[in-house]
């Protein structure tokens, strides 16, 4: 054999040694191959596999397209490691946002923010635009054009269920019974949610979906007062809501049913956006209790630092993301929780089973089945708070307002005063606080009356109490 040719099969051997041994040793999250996977403006907005081999994924994309190659849902059939462009050529700005297919893996739908609903019966290669088939009668009051924006879909059996939108004012359930074919548009109750999410449902009755209330529409603007998941036995006719939260208000964006009892979702804090949160639920989705990851200052874009991924492998193998760098990461149901410097901007996570998790976020992503502690760092939080924060007394209050709390460990402080009402923020200290008990006094002469919220965040659990401002 020639001494070049066997320089080769030798060097050939090294490099596929090399590669076993980085294989074997990557553990944990890995970055997939993604051949012919674009890099998007801001991140995949959902990903979604039929099988471990064939998957989805779409984004946003804000610029205008004018070429014909361009036709932003991608399949992969080797599970990431190389993906395809499949139809429509989309022209214009588009705002793919979800994506969801049924049992039978040939028929899908494709969601988005700018009022375009596609459909696959052949396993996504080609999509026909159903947006005629679903009337939307409601005239909008969003910033985009046009209504139908549907950020979260579900399915049960031959039924796809679409919801929206994060930033509405009224929410919408779209509902097909014929894998769909035909659509139905319910309105919801604005009293109980004015924009929505995500949706699960465990039967073609029984659901949930998640979103925000009194919500005031706006690009990247658009705050809500009121977390909350809306629950229906009845196919979406009527709600229920079991899960309602003032005090960091914002939206529950993501939800998962790990079983039929089991239920997780995130919390996009509106008041505190750098405050990681999830909810849980163990009864089946009647009763919620909120979990504190963390927090997070390490934006990975333009705006805040706000939490919208979950995933869970397992009950107790479960992660946190969104627009930052990296992933919080819990091994034991939520009760305390690890940094992993894995990735940016995620969103969506995708669980076939506890050994398979993919995700959207700057790119798509693999978790390899095992967990992993190189680049953790341990940021254990336990969820009894560890520090005490006292209640305003009197209460109702006015003029210098006392404010008092102990710091049992040394930790990292931002004590703010926030007017519930008009959505106004006061911060009154921070920085790095020793134990030891502290006073401080917020003056409300300039301040209208009416509910607060005393909010003592830090490196623990940050905690919140109540009171009146009367004038």
């Amino acid at each position: 054999m020639p001494i070049n040719k066997i320089k080769l099969v030798i060097l050939s051997l090294i490099l596929q040694l090399a590669y076993l041994n980085n294989a074997h040793s990557q553990v944990g999250w890995r970055y997939l191959p993604n051949v012919g996977l674009d890099t998007p403006y801001v991140r995949f907005e959902d990903v979604y596999f039929t099988d471990t081999s064939n998957g989805y994924a779409v984004y946003i994309n804000y610029f205008t397209m004018t070429d014909s190659s361009q036709k932003p849902i991608y399949k992969t059939r080797d599970g990431g490691n190389s993906w395809t462009k499949v139809g429509p050529a989309i022209y214009g700005s588009n705002a793919l946002r979800c994506i969801e297919f049924l049992g039978d893996r040939v028929t899908g739908v494709v969601g988005s923010l700018s009022g375009s609903i596609y459909r696959t019966t052949d396993t996504g290669n080609t999509w026909t635009d159903i947006s005629a088939a679903i009337d939307d009668t409601v005239s909008t009051d969003d910033f985009y054009v046009g209504s139908k924006h549907i950020c979260g879909w579900a399915h049960a059996g031959n039924t796809f269920y679409g919801v929206g939108w994060w930033g509405a004012t009224v929410a919408r359930l779209y509902k097909s019974t014929d894998k769909g074919v035909t659509w139905t548009t319910k309105y919801l109750d604005t009293s109980l949610a004015t924009g929505l999410v995500d949706a699960v449902f465990i039967s073609a009755d029984t659901g949930f979906v998640t979103g925000g209330h009194n919500v005031s529409a706006g690009f990247f603007v658009s705050p809500s007062d009121e977390s909350v998941i809306l629950k229906t036995t009845d196919g979406g006719n009527t709600w229920t809501k079991v899960f309602s939260d003032t005090t960091l208000g914002g939206r529950i964006w993501k939800i998962q049913m790990l079983d039929r009892m089991n239920f997780v979702a995130s919390i996009e804090a509106y008041y505190y956006p750098d405050s990681v949160n999830m909810i849980k639920s163990v009864d089946g989705g009647n009763t919620w209790t909120i979990i504190h990851a963390g927090s997070t200052t390490d934006s990975a874009i333009a705006w805040d630092c706000i939490t919208q991924g979950i995933g869970f492998a397992t009950p107790r193998i479960g992660w946190l993301g969104g627009y930052y760098k990296g992933l919080f990461q819990t091994t034991d149901g939520g009760a305390t929780w690890d940094t992993v410097h894995f990735g940016t901007t995620f969103n969506r996570f995708f669980v076939i089973d506890s050994t398979h998790v993919f995700a959207g976020g700057g790119m798509v992503y693999k978790w390899a089945g095992h967990l992993s502690k190189v680049d953790v760092k341990d940021v254990s939080r336990p969820l009894k708070p560890a520090h005490i924060l006292y209640p305003v007394s009197p209460n109702p209050a006015r003029g210098m307002v006392k404010i008092e709390f102990d710091i049992l460990t040394e930790t990292n402080v931002v004590l703010q005063v926030v007017n519930i009402d008009a959505r106004q923020h006061t911060t009154v200290t921070r920085g790095r606080f020793k134990p030891g008990h502290y006073s401080y006094y917020w003056d409300s002469d300039n301040m209208p009356g009416g509910h607060y919220m005393i909010w003592l965040n830090n490196d623990q659990i940050p905690i919140s109490r109540r009171f009146v401002l009367e004038k």
